[in-house]
This record gives structure tokens, C-alpha cells and sequence, in this order.
């Protein structure tokens, strides 16, 4: 690695670009970048490793010092800085090709994909392979408590990186997962998302099923059992199987589970022997995230017996089910959760660790997938079991039609109907005033958005 090489971030106030601009600067690299007005936690991210950014784009910011630029996928053909890279003839790559390129031929990589869980199950790993003494490397993209969002290690120890679906950048548009050379690959979840690229859950199948091929005959492929025609998916993978889930007849299935005070209390079967534990966090899908960290411990090691010890100085990533504020008897919870399944899930995880409390759930349909219509009729079974539900109006997109995009007035309109209590807020600073003198002690306030939702995790505190 050249220590003095110059690197460029065009959109580096991403989840990934963010942690990678971190890994490179601790490789020794010189990284600076700029994107729009940035939010916690990837502002924080690039604070705390006094990574320059600058706020705004213009063809100035690229500079002749510039050795390679890495490029988002928030650019397109025609962004300012991204004509003058090509205007100037700097070398550009985008992250996922150039960590292929420089790094990842060097390990044994465990890719974790599927639609849901990946920064939870990527997360758990991670520690669970330190605390268990396997040395891995790892890449992340999401704020860790305790950890930094990357760790590179010697050669030929586990690589651990969360397998994204997301295409790469508007000249390499494959999905990140296809620069990652999984050894060990594992299957989280498969379920339609990513509309603004992919038409339909067949287009999605297709490139899960490329994933899976891209494995050698001596890996491994974890997979959750109830994902549909998994057999269809993986009939020419050739290495091992690991199955996991709540099916008797898989691999590794969970046969009992209960929700207390200290946590997830846990019964499972693992390759027919009897383990218990106790998970830090709620919910039947952090149950499988938990599995799911197992199957991909299986080809590594089978000593599960410092898992426990591990799991009890587990942190979960930032905003997944992040409690971000306990004043006057209220609390409230950070998610990132926007695909229908994951605010289900998010929901029925509080529920089942709040049973008797009011939770009011605050929504903002914020990514490409979350503000189109064709979720319309799948948020209504999504809130079902919240007490009041508030959401936030959708903004227009440059890549989504008018026609196509969600109709918060028709859903909240829907859900009274149903008989929930709903309210539209046509910004973070309406709900602020919906809420206020509404909240009462006792109350669990969930707030779910995968951006910054106009300050509302700031200005909340000032209502309670």
C-alpha cells in the first residue's frame, strides 16, 4: 500500500463511504471528501477520525493533489466534481472494486447478506469471532458503540464484511456483494426491496443466486430456512450448508425463546446438541440474527463455549433499537428500520419487551424503496400493533415518478379507518407540535428513518 496516496470521497457522508474513509485513513492513506449537510451517526464517524469534509459539491473541491477518487452512488453522469475527474483524467474507482482490489484477495471473507439484518448479524460477528480469538478483519458500514466500523488483521484470517445489494456506482452497476469474493456467504432474509433498481423480487433472486455461485466448492453458504425456493437458489452450489432458523429440521433452529427484563432468554439445537443463551437484544428477528452469527462461526470453529461471555459485552450498532433518551418516565428508541418486515419486526420486538406501555411510532419514509407506493398496502399490517402512529409526508425523489410515490394522507386515512390512531406530519417540526403535551409518562416513543428527520432527535428532548 502506498502510505502517501491522496484519496477523493465524492458522497463520503454515506453509511459505507463513511467507514471507509475511516479504514483508509488507519491504513495510511490522506482522505478528504464532500457531500450535502450531514447527520448523526455518520458525521460523528468522520469527527471523531478528523476526516475533512467539505459541504457541497463544485468542481474546485477536485484538486490536481488528488491521487484516486472513490465514488458514491449518490452521483450520477453530470455531478460537478464527477466531470472534472473525468475532465482531468484522475484515476476513480468505486469503493467495493477498490477494497476487491487491495484488499480482500488477501482473506478468508465471510459476506453476510439479505435484505434484513445485515448490520446486526455483520455486527455480532464481528465480536463474537474477537471474543472467541479469531482474529478477524472486518468492514461494516454503520457506527459500532464500542469498536471502530473497521479492523484490518494478518493475512488469511476471517474477513467479515455485511454484503450490500445496493448497486455499486453509476459506471459499475452490479451490486456491491459481487466485489466481495465470499469464501463463507450467508443468506439473511430474501424479500423485495430496492425498487428504484430492481423491478420485481425475481430481479432480486437473480442476483442472491449470482452471490451464492460466486462461493467456492470449499466454502460455506448460511442460509435462514424460511426463505422461499432456497433450494432453486442454491441447486449448483457445491460446499457446505448450513441452515438456521426455527425449523426442526434445520441446522441450527430455536426451539424456544422468551422475553425478560435481562434480555432474550433463548433455547436452541446446534447440530442436535442443547444451548442456551441470553441475547442483548429483542425480537424474533434478532433471534435469527444471533442464528445466523452461529451458522457463519460453524466453518471456523464448533467451541461455542465463550459465546455467552461474548454476547454479554455485545453493543449493539447505533439505531438499531438504540435508546437514545430516558427523561420524565419517557423513552425513546433510534431505528433504522424502513422496509415494511423490518418496522414490523422493530414494533413487535418493543412490544414484546414493552407489553404493557403505549408505544407511538414515528415514521419517515425516507429511502428509495420506503417512499414508493408499492408498500402502500404492507405498512398497514406493518404499525398494526403500535398505538399511535404518526408519519412523516414523503418527499419527491428525481428517480421516482409522481404516480409511483407513497400516499401518506391515503395511509393515515387508512389506518384510521382500521381503527389505529394515526396523524400525517408534513416535517420533523409539525410532529414536534403534534406531540407536544400529548406524551405522557410511561410512553415508548419509537422513531424509525434511515436519515436525519429534520433535528427530530434533538428537538424531541425539548417537549418531554
Amino acid at each position: 500500500m502506498e502510505s502517501n496516496k491522496n484519496i477523493y470521497i465524492i458522497g463520503i457522508g454515506g453509511t459505507l463511504m463513511s467507514s471507509a474513509a475511516v479504514m483508509l485513513k488507519k491504513d495510511g492513506y490522506n482522505v478528504w471528501g464532500s457531500d450535502n449537510k450531514l447527520y448523526p451517526p455518520t458525521s460523528d464517524i468522520l469527527k471523531d477520525a478528523d476526516i475533512k469534509v467539505i459541504e457541497g459539491f463544485n468542481k474546485s473541491n477536485i484538486t490536481d493533489d488528488i491521487d484516486i477518487v472513490l465514488v458514491g452512488n449518490i452521483v450520477s453522469k453530470g455531478h460537478p466534481e464527477m466531470e472534472e475527474v473525468l475532465a482531468k483524467k484522475i484515476e476513480y474507482s468505486s469503493f467495493p472494486e477498490f477494497l476487491e482490489n487491495k484488499y480482500l484477495a488477501k482473506y478468508n471473507n465471510l459476506v453476510i447478506a439479505g435484505t434484513h439484518g445485515k448490520t446486526t448479524t455483520t455486527t455480532f460477528a464481528i465480536h463474537l469471532f474477537e471474543k472467541l480469538g479469531l482474529n478477524p478483519a472486518y468492514f461494516v458500514g454503520a457506527k459500532l458503540e464500542n469498536k471502530p466500523s473497521m479492523k484490518l488483521s494478518k493475512k488469511e484470517s476471517p474477513f467479515i464484511i455485511e454484503g450490500d445489494e445496493y448497486d455499486t456506482a453509476y459506471f459499475d452497476k452490479v451490486p456491491k456483494f459481487y466485489h466481495y469474493k465470499p469464501v463463507v456467504g450467508v443468506l439473511t432474509s430474501l424479500e423485495f426491496d430496492h425498487a428504484d433498481i430492481y423491478n420485481d423480487i425475481s430481479d432480486l433472486r437473480k442476483v442472491f443466486h449470482n452471490f451464492i455461485n460466486m462461493i467456492p466448492e470449499n466454502g460455506a453458504l448460511v442460509y435462514w430456512d424460511g426463505i422461499l425456493g432456497m433450494d432453486s437458489l442454491s441447486k449448483k452450489f457445491k460446499g457446505s450448508k448450513v441452515s438456521y432458523g426455527f425449523n426442526p429440521m434445520s441446522n441450527i433452529y430455536c426451539y424456544s425463546y422468551a422475553a425478560r427484563k435481562d434480555g432474550m432468554h433463548i433455547s436452541i439445537k446446534f447440530f442436535k446438541n442443547d444451548l442456551k443463551f441470553k441475547l442483548p437484544m429483542y425480537g424474533k428477528h434478532n433471534v435469527l440474527n444471533f442464528l445466523a452469527t452461529l451458522g457463519s462461526l460453524a466453518p471456523f470453529t464448533t467451541d461455542l463455549s465463550k459465546v455467552q461471555k461474548a454476547l454479554d459485552s455485545f453493543k449493539p450498532p447505533k439505531r438499531r433499537q438504540e435508546t437514545i433518551l430516558d427523561k420524565n418516565g419517557i423513552m425513546v428508541i433510534d431505528d433504522f428500520a424502513h422496509h415494511p418486515t423490518a418496522i414490523r419486526e422493530t414494533i413487535a420486538a418493543l412490544k414484546m419487551r414493552f407489553p404493557k406501555k403505549r408505544l407511538i411510532t414515528i415514521f419517515e419514509p425516507r429511502s428509495n424503496t420506503s417512499r414508493q407506493k408499492i408498500f402502500q398496502d404492507s405498512y398497514m399490517e406493518a404499525f398494526a400493533q403500535s398505538s399511535w402512529i404518526i408519519m412523516r409526508d414523503v418527499e419527491k425523489h428525481r428517480l421516482i415518478a409522481d404516480e409511483n410515490m407513497l400516499d401518506v394522507k391515503s395511509l393515515i386515512k387508512d389506518f384510521k379507518n382500521k381503527g389505529l390512531r394515526a396523524d400525517f406530519g408534513k416535517d420533523g417540526d409539525e410532529i414536534i407540535e403534534n406531540l407536544k403535551g400529548r406524551v405522557r409518562r410511561g410512553d415508548i416513543i419509537l422513531i424509525m428513518s434511515n436519515g436525519g428527520f429534520d433535528n427530530i432527535y434533538e428537538n424531541i428532548e425539548k417537549i418531554l
